[in-house]
Formats: C-alpha cells, structure tokens, sequence
C-alpha cells in the first residue's frame, strides 16, 4: 500500500482523508479485513475478525474472541476501522456487560458505516490517535457507547487497560472501569453529519421537530459519550433519549472519572487540569430528548456553538427532564443561524407533566451572538427547568437570528400549560444585553412564571433595541399566573437607548417585583429604557427596589411601576447613598394606576435628589383607585429645577390623590420645578409635607408647592417645616377650582419667611363652592417685597380662609415691575364670607405701597383683620398705581398706599380690623381702612396702643360709598398725633349717596391728642344723605383740634360730624382740664422765658425759630422738639454741681395756665416729668381728606 494512516491524518485535512486514505482500500476490495487489525497483546485471547456474518438479517463483520474477565470483555488492535457501508458488531458473549477495546499502534480510527454490539452490553473504543465518525456513521448496540481518546482505562487497585503499554488484563476478575487516564497529547474525535433542522412553532416558541439526517444514537434511557482531545461535531449529531450525552475536551495528563449509572456511565472530573475546545457547527446536534429528558454533560476549555448548532433536552412525558450542563474553562458561545435561519440553541423543554430539565453552564466567559440562546420551556402541566449561568468574567448577549424572530439571550418560558416557569440565574463579573437581547423569564399559563436573578460583581449593561423587542432583562406573566421576580446584584447596573427591566403581568395574575442591588450606581439612559414592575390586568403591580450608590435617570428613561386595570399598581423604593438624578423631559421615577386598583408608593431615600429638565417623580392614579404616596428623604438636598420638573402626587378619576412627604437638609424649587399633590375629579387631593432643616427656596416663574384639587374633591393641604422658606418668583399654592375645599398652608420656619416678586407667595384658594383653605406661618422674620402675595381667597360660594402669621418682625415693602403690590390678603368673590388676617408679631412694618388686607366683592361678609404687636406697627409711604389692578388705592387712584385694609364692593359688609401695639405710626400716605365700595357698610377699626403717629397724609378711614359708614375705636394709652394732613374718617356716602357716618370713639383718657397747628389734620363722622356720626374723645388734653366744619384744603385741624343733607352727628370731648361749654384750651402766645429757668452751668444752645424748655426734677424729654413723641425718657441720677458753676438763684418757677382762650396753641414739642405735666409744640403741611377704592378688575386678577 504504502500510504501511511499516521501521515494521512495529521498532514491532510478531514475532506483529504476521506477522499484520499480511503479510497485505496476501497479500490482495493479488502476494506474491512485491512481496517480492523487486532494485535498480540491479549496472546491466545487475541481479538478476531469474523467477515460477512448476518447480524440482524445484513451482512456484517463481527469480533469475536479477546480476553473475558468476569462480565467484561477486552479486544485490543493495532488498527480499528469502519469502512463506509461496512457493518461492523462486538460479539456479546452471554454475561457480558461491558466490551473494551483499543488501539495500540499511532493511526486514528475512523467510522464511517455502522459499529455495533450484537446484544446489550456496554461498548469502550480507546484510541488516544484520535476517532473520526464520518457523515454516515452508525451505531447499533443496546447499551452505552464510549468512544476517547484516553490513554488507558483505569480499574480499581491501579490496573490499567493500557493503549500504550498494552499488556492482557489480569487474570482475576476485574470490576467496573473507575476512570480514563489521558496522557499528554490526546487526539481529536470528529462527529461528521448533514446537519439538523430544527423547527419551532413561531408564535410559542415550542419545538415541533429535530430533523436528523443519521448521526451517532444509542438505545433510550443509555449514554453516549465522547471523551477525547479536541472535540468537534461538523453537522453530526449525537442522540441518547432520555438518556445521557457525555462530550469531554482534555489536554495533558489527568483522570476522567467514570461512574456507572443505571443505565449508562457519568464522567467526573477526577483532577484534569487544563481541556480544550469543543465545537458545534454546521447545524449540529446533541439530544437527549424522550418520555423524559436526558442529561447532557459537557466539559472543555472552549465550547462553541455555531451555525444553528443544538444542544437540547426535552420531556415528552411524565418523566422529569435532564440537565444540561456545561463547563469550559476559558469560554461558552452561541452563535450563527442555520440554513433555515435558527439560530443555536441550549434547550430544555416539557410538554408533558414532567419538568423541564435544568442548563447550567459553568465558564469565564458566555457568548450568546445572532439569536444564540439558552431556553427552558414548559407547555404542559410540568415546571420549566432552570437556567444557571456561572460565568467568572461575562455572560454577553447580543443581536437577533437572521430571520428576527428569536433574540439571543436567556429564556425561561411557561406557555399553555399549568407549570411554573424555570428560574434563571446567572453569576458573573460582568452582563452584556445588547441590540434586542434577554434574559427572560416569562408564563402564558396559570403556572407562575420564572425568576430572573443575576449577580454582577462588577456591571450589569442592557443597551438598545431589536424589531422583536428591547435589550433587558424581564419576569412576566401574561395570563392568570402570577409573574416572576427579577433580581439584580452588582456593582454598576446600566440600562442604555430603551433597555429595560421589567416584571409585569397582563391578566389576572400578580406581577412580579424587582430588586436592584447596585452598591456603586444605576445608570437608566435614553427614551424607552426602563425598571418597570407592572400589570394591566387584574392582577397587582410588582414592586421595584433599588440599593444603589447612585442613581441616574435621563434623557426620557424610567423607574416604573404602574397598574392598568383592577389590580393594584406596585410600590417603587430607591435607597441610593449618594444621590438621585432624574434628568430630561419624560425621565420619571413613577407608581401609576390608570384603573381600579390603587396606585403604588414611591419612597425615595438618598444624599441628594436632583431632578431637572422636565424630569418627574410621580404617583399617580387616573381613574378610580387612590394615587400613591411620594416619599423623599434626602439628607442633603432636593433640587426640582425647570418647567415641567416635579414631585407629584396626583389621581386625575375618583380616587384620592397620594401624599408628597420630603424630609432633606435644603429644598429648592427652580426655574419651573414643582411639588405638587392634586386631584382633577371627584377625590380628595393629596397632602404636601416638606422638612427642610436648612431652608426651602422656591424660585423662579412657575416654581410652586401646591396642593389643589380641579374637581369636587377637597384639595390637599401644604405644611412646611424649616429654618429658612425662600419665596422668589415662585409661590406655595393650595388651591380648589370646584366643589372641594381648599387646603391649607402651614409653614414653620425657624428663621425667616422671605417672599420676593410677583408670584412669589403663599396662596390658598377655592374657586368653586367649596371653602378655602387657610395659610399659617410661624417664623423668626417674614419678609414680603417686590410683589410677593400671601392669599386665600373664596371666588364663588366657598367661605375664605383665614391667615395666621407668628413672627418676631413682618415686614412687608414694594410693588412688583409690573405694579402689583406686596400683600398679605384674604378675600371672597362670592357668596361665601371672607377669610380673617391674624398677625402675632414684635414689629410689622408695611411700606412702598404694600398693603395686608381682607376683602368681600359680591354678597360675602368681608373677614377680619387682627394684628397683635408686641413693639410698634409701622405703615410708611405709597406706590404708583398701575391700571387694572385688583388692590387698595387712595381717593385719587393714582396711588397704592401702604397700609391695613378691610374692604368691600359688593353687598356684603367689609370685616372689621383690630390692632394692638405700644406704637403705630402712619406716615406719607399710609393707610388704615376699613372701606365700602359698594352697596354695603363699612367694617369696624379698633386700635389700642401706646402712641399713635398719623404723620403726612396718614389716615385711619372707615369710609363707605353707600352704605354705613363704620366705626373707629381708638384705646390710646399717652399720645394721638396727627401731622400734615392726617385724618381719621368715618365718612358714609362720599359718592354722595346715602349711609350714616360711623362713630369714632377715642378713648385717651390719660395721654393726649395733638394736632399740629394749620396742617390739615381732621376728625371727621361726616354723611352725605345721611346723618353724621357720633364722634366721642376722652383725654387729659387736647391740642391744636377744633369742633368746626371740615372744609378740605382749609388748614385747620378739625372735628367734624356733620351731613350734607342730613342730620347732623354729635361730638362728645371729655377731658379733666376742659370745660366743653368754655370751648377747648388754647395755649398762650406768650411763653414764659425758659431761658430765665436755665442754671447757669447749662447751655441749651437754642436755634432760630425753636423753643427752649428745662424741667427740674424727674421725668423725660423728647429728643427733639419737632419729633414724635417715643414713649417715657427717664433721666439719669442727679448730681450736684460745683459751687463754683452753679447758679446762686435756685428758685423754681412754675408757671400758670392762662384762662383758656378760643384759640389753640401748636405744640412744637414736649416734656412729661414724674407728675405728668406735659408742654407741647408742632407744625405740619396741609393735606386733603380721602378715601379709599378698589378697582373692578380684582374678580379676574386676584388668584394670579
């Protein structure tokens, strides 16, 4: 012949082989007796070869004779070969178990017919040159078949069946084989074949067929291993029903164990080091399908699957199927389709009442490519199997099979049947999902579907989309089961251009939850990329979980868990050390119900929460169920910053909306950001509470907290807790647009209120019948300007609310740009009531046009307004008026004067105001009103305090257009001053129209009352129609005052209750030192010369027009004489002068009150020593006497 086998194989390629190394012995017409060549090992027990016996009714070549030990029979050649269409069988002596042979000289052995066993034994084919089976290769045997590459079969007590030192076995009986012992170089075994279709139902998913063309089987329920060097499968296949395959790739020295099973034979690792490569192209196959599934092992450094290559198991019966289970070393992929467009698959199925079998693949690196998948299915009543990925490095999936309709990933399906879907578990360092793959646990069934549960030590990515789906990981049901939970451990969990997480339901079964434990960061980027727990069944909403360092929402991604139908929508927890971005318009962290069931919770735990740009964190319900609650507890910070930016709780059906609860260090609201808890139906809103230790700033247009309600159900209300409440540009708002109630407003803030510009403010209103809610506001400092509204109001036939400020000073200055004044106001624009001011302060101060007032504008009675302080109440200056704004004005309408307002242009009655402070002081236009625009009387005015300054123009009015004038009542502990054309005035009917004048009543009865001289300054309870009104002042003395007509413009201090047309009102002055029938005092032209009075020591150092005045003994003195008097002024401790500066004339002088005289005196200034007695000086401007309007565009205006 002279063609060397040995130089054939392992110079030529396989195709060589066949086509050159056979075909000599072919042509030759010896094929088989040249190919099957025993040697001398086994001496007189030697292997022979018996040609053309009929085994089965063919002809065959059977091997009869070799070495029987006990129940195993040993055959050993130099060469073993099967030629194509050669049948070739073991002869099966009777007691027989186990037959092996091997090859001892250097050449592989190639099969290419048919090699069998004539009856049921086991058959061992040991040839460490290597085993090649070609396209048509057979096996016909009725036990287990295997065929390596080892070096020797090891028994018991180190004997070994050697193909390298081949010696005949001993002559005891020897036991069952223990292992195959390779040496250093063992050869490849080639599976040849026409490759396999398979071919799956597309709407399920469920296998229907695998079409084999030949390939190596056994008998069901026996093993068929491969144990070799490299080993590689070429469109062949291997086929054990029910059974168990057994594939091993070794390289250098070690032990494979061997364990006999019944039936059939398990390999074990018994100290291999290093493996090699096995791989499946070409459409190959491994089976172990049957009644019930077999097991399939497989063993080596790198296991390839490729072009639409197959490794599957399925349960057809009652049996429990097998598992699969692969090991490589370095790495697992799949990849590539078939000609029909598969892709490669690891598959365990049932569509019987068994289980599913298990896969479990152990490796460094897994690789699923072009539809590559692992898939555990169940179609009846068994339980999918599990799928169970170790792999040290990564598990990588990516893209979909040329035909689209099967994604690479990790499949665990319960389709049609009653089991419970397999659960799927893969640990690695890191997770690659991309371009549409999965790792999926889903049930179409009654059965629960599978668990998806990864560890990740280092990242978990799903990145993009596929025609046939998104890039993720996801456990659903979408029938009556109930669905899976998803499970995520790692160190970085990224979710990038619409990947997702998702547990969901869409029928009647619950939804599963997902938990996400990244210790360093989540990362949901781009449209469409999501953790979503859902259902839209009747079933309830999984939960979502999230551990995390940080977690980073953008660019429209999602954390969500949501109902759509009856059941109840899932809970969303973040716990994120560092912090919470939510970034980009459609970004949302959202627990959501569109229908009966109740929406979820979100509770949001960190260092800080940032959401911008449009981004929102939501609960929400839109039809009947209750909205979820939003809980935020963020040590450092919330930053909720541009238009459409939020934290909302909302239900817009008949549901209650949820609760907004935010516990931080700093809250700050920009640009647009929101937090917001409503309802637009019938349900109740929901309840706003923010606890800022540091502060909370609202800023910004559009910036708001709000609790509202557009329906019949009552709006939530809004409680602040902090240090310090920002207001800029922006406003806290609970407000109802229907039936409901308003909800209230409560700030606690231990520093300061400070509310700045237009919109910026506290406000609740109602707007439909329903009442309005109230604003309380405790703090340190409450500062208003620019603009800023503190407002409740009632616009239909709601009652107002009420508002209760609590501060050490509140002050309150300015107009908007645009000509809105600051306010605190409290209004009705219906028929309900308004609501009440109530002020507790040390110090208010009212300026540049800012005014605080209550307000009635149709049938409603006006509120009250009382203000409690505790040092001084100062209402100072006027603003220019813009057109058409809804606000006090003074007569001229030019103006916004600064000031204490209780209004009405309705029917209903202005509320009344009361004040209480040691000082209030009036001066350049301020105001202090208690008014009637319209058909109505006027509210009521009472003050009590120490001094009261009306000072240039300053005026304290209780005026009426028609109606009842109303009343002032002034409790005055030491002094009324008036200045430059100051009035108080109860005038009614100043349109001409009818209304009594009001009464004023001042009662001073151990201070006084000064008017400085020719400066305009009146008392008047004047009518037009009407009668005038009783004007009753009691005083130790009055100053500068006259009982006379008030003629506007005159210069003369005046007191005046008189009428136009009707009867004349009273005036009653009670003083100790007047006599009221003499006419009130008037002070002499003539002073007594103070001078003469000085001790010498002393220098007054008087100046040009003012008057100079010493009083010996206790008491005090105005700092100037043209000053406003500022309470008692002790003196210090008397001394005694030197002798030598003093004055010798130490007479006293006291001077006596001339006979009073018709005429008043101006008093210039003044001195109240221990006993009391008083001397007094003054001059002011002339004035004009005014009143006080509202313009008609406040019905329109006022909630802006």
């Amino acid at each position: 012949m002279g063609l060397s086998w040995s130089n054939c194989f392992w110079r030529l390629q396989v195709a060589s082989i066949l086509a050159v190394c056979i075909a000599p012995y072919t042509a030759s017409g010896d094929f088989a007796k040249a190919q099957i060549t025993p040697d001398s090992s086994l001496g007189a027990e030697s292997s022979i070869l018996t040609p053309n016996v009929s085994i089965d009714g063919l002809p065959a070549d059977r091997v009869d004779g070799g070495a029987i030990r006990g129940t195993s029979l040993f055959h050993s050649f130099r060469e073993f070969n099967v030629g194509n269409g050669q049948r070739v069988f073991f002869a099966n002596p009777g007691g027989i178990e186990n037959i092996f042979s091997r090859v001892t000289e250097t050449n592989p052995s190639t099969i290419l017919g048919t090699l069998g066993v004539n009856g049921g034994a086991n058959l061992f084919l040991l040839n460490p040159n290597g085993i090649i089976f070609g396209p048509n290769a057979r096996l016909d045997l009725g036990g287990s078949f295997l065929a390596s590459t080892a070096r020797s079969i090891k028994f018991t007590d180190g004997i070994e069946f050697s193909t390298i030192n081949p010696s005949a076995p001993p002559l005891l009986t020897l036991n069952v084989p223990i292992g195959l012992q390779y040496g250093q170089d063992a050869g490849r075994i080639l599976v040849q074949g026409q490759g396999n279709e398979l071919r799956l139902n597309q709407d399920t998913g469920e296998v229907i067929e695998v079409n084999r063309t030949g390939g190596l089987e056994v008998e069901p329920g026996q093993t068929l291993a491969l144990a070799g060097g490299e080993v590689v499968l070429e469109g062949g296949s291997l086929s054990a029903e029910s059974g168990r395959v057994e594939v091993w790739s070794v390289q250098g020295e070690g032990l494979v164990g061997l364990t006999p099973t019944n039936p059939g034979w398990e390999l074990s690792n018994q100290g291999v080091q290093n493996f090699q490569e096995i791989r499946l192209s070409q459409a190959a196959a491994i089976d172990t399908s049957g009644a019930g599934g077999g097991n399939i092992q497989i063993q080596g450094r790198r296991v390839a699957l490729q072009d639409g290559s197959l490794i599957l198991s399925l349960t057809r019966g009652e049996g429990s199927g097998g598992t699969i289970t692969i090991r490589a070393s370095e790495s697992i992929e799949a990849s590539g389709t078939a000609p029909n467009g598969e892709a490669s698959f690891f598959l365990t199925e049932t569509t019987g009442i068994g289980k599913a079998g298990d896969v479990e693949i152990n490796t460094g690196k897994f690789i699923l490519q072009n539809g590559g998948q692992i898939s555990s299915g169940t179609f009846n009543q068994g339980s999918g199997g599990k799928i169970i990925v170790n792999a040290s490095e990564l598990v990588e999936a990516t893209g979909t099979a040329e035909t689209g309709n099967f994604a690479s990933g990790l499949f665990s399906v319960a389709r049609e049947s009653t089991g419970e879907g397999g659960t799927v578990e893969v640990t690695t360092k890191r997770l690659v999902l991309g371009d549409g793959a999965q790792v999926s646990a889903t049930t179409f069934s009654q059965g629960r579907g599978g668990n998806v549960l990864v560890n990740a030590s280092e990242s978990v990515e799903a990145v993009g989309i596929a025609s046939i789906g998104a890039s993720g990981l996801f456990a659903a049901s979408l029938s009556t089961g109930e669905g899976g939970r998803v499970e995520i451990n790692t160190g970085k969990l990224i979710l990038q251009d619409g990947a997702q997480v998702s547990a969901a339901t869409s029928n009647q079964g619950n939804g599963g939850n997902i938990l996400v434990d990244a210790r360093e960061s989540v990362e949901v980027i781009g449209s469409g990329s999501s953790l979503r727990a859902e259902t839209s069944g009747t079933g309830n909403g999984g939960d979502v979980t999230v551990y995390t360092g940080s977690l980073i929402l953008q660019d429209g991604a999602q954390v969500s868990a949501a109902t759509s139908h009856q059941g109840s929508g899932g809970n969303i927890l973040v716990n994120a050390r560092e912090s919470v971005e939510v970034i980009g318009s459609g970004s949302s962290l959202r627990a959501e119900t569109s229908g009966t069931g109740n929406g979820g919770d979100v509770t949001v735990y960190t260092g800080s929460l940032i959401l911008q740009d449009g981004a929102q964190v939501s609960a929400a319900t839109s039809h009947q169920g209750s909205g979820g609650n939003i809980l935020v507890d963020a040590r450092e910070s919330v930053e909720v910053i541009g238009f459409g930016s939020s934290l909302s709780a909302e239900t817009n059906g008949t549901g209650n909306g949820g609760n907004v609860t935010v516990y931080t260090g700093r809250l700050i609201l920009q640009d647009g950001g929101q937090v917001r808890a409503a309802t637009s139906n019938q349900g109740r809103g929901g309840n706003i509470l923010v606890d800022a230790r540091e502060s909370v700033e609202v800023i910004g247009f559009g910036s708001s907290l709000s609790a509202e309600t557009n329906g019949t159900g009552n709006s939530g209300n809004v409680s602040v807790n902090t240090g310090r409440l920002i207001l800029q540009d922006g406003a806290l708002v609970a407000r109802t647009t229907n039936e409901g109630r308003g909800g209230n407003i409560l700030v606690n803030a231990s520093e300061l209120v400070e509310a700045i510009g237009s919109g910026s403010g506290l406000r609740a209103q109602t707007q439909g019948s329903g009442d309005g809610g109230s604003v309380t506001v405790k703090t340190g400092f409450f500062l208003a300007s620019k603009g800023a509204q503190t407002l409740v109001a009632a616009f239909n036939q709601g009652k107002g609310g009420n508002i209760n400020i609590e501060a050490s000073e509140v002050k309150l200055s300015g107009t908007s740009d645009n000509g809105n004044p600051t306010i605190v106001f409290a209004a009705t624009l219906g028929e309900g009531d308004g609501g009440e001011i109530t002020i507790h302060t040390g110090r208010l101060i009212v300026e540049a046009g800012a005014q605080i007032g209550v307000g009635t504008f149709s049938s409603g009675q006006g509120g009250n307004v009382l203000i409690t302080a505790s040092d001084s109440v100062e209402l100072v200056g006027t603003a220019p008026q813009f057109p058409n704004r809804p606000f006090f004005r003074d007569q001229s309408g030019q103006r916004f004067p600064s000031g204490l307002f209780s209004g009405s242009q309705g029917i209903g009655t202005a509320g009344n105001l009361r004040i209480k402070t040691q000082r209030l002081t009036l001066r350049d236009g301020a105001e202090i009103s208690v008014s009637n625009q319209g058909v109505g009387d006027a509210g009521n005015l009472e003050v009590a305090a120490r001094n009261l300054l009306l000072d240039n123009q300053g005026v304290l009015s209780a005026t009426t257009t028609s109606g009842q004038g109303g009343n002032i009542m002034l409790k005055i502990d030491d002094l009324l001053l008036l200045r430059r054309n100051s009035q108080i005035s109860t005038t009614a009917g100043i349109d001409g129209a009818g209304g009594d004048g009001g009464n004023i009543t001042i009662d001073a009865a151990n201070g006084f009352i000064v008017g400085t001289a020719n400066q305009n300054n009146d008392i008047v309870a004047n009518a037009f129609q009407g009668q005038g009104g009783t004007i009753d002042i009691k005083a130790r003395s009055i100053f500068n005052l006259e009982e006379r007509p008030s003629i506007p413009a005159n210069n003369t201090n005046d007191i005046d209750a008189s009428s136009r047309f009707g009867l004349t009102g009273t005036v009653i002055i009670n003083t100790p030192n007047l006599d009221p029938s003499r006419g009130l005092v008037q002070l002499p032209d003539n002073f007594t010369n103070a001078s003469q009075q000085i001790v010498s020591s002393c220098n007054p150092g008087s100046s040009a027009r003012r008057s100079s005045f010493t009083v010996t003994g206790r008491g005090g003195i105005a700092r100037s004489p043209i000053e406003a008097f500022q309470g008692e002024v002790s003196t210090g401790r008397w001394i005694t002068l030197d002798t030598i500066n003093a004055d010798q004339n130490s007479q006293v002088i006291n001077p006596s009150l001339p006979s009073p005289t018709p005429k008043i005196v101006e008093a210039q200034g003044w001195i109240i020593d221990k006993n009391g007695n008083v001397s007094l000086v003054a001059q002011v401007a002339n004035i004009m006497p005014r009143g006080l309007s509202v313009s008609s565009g406040v019905c329109s205006q006022l909630g802006n």
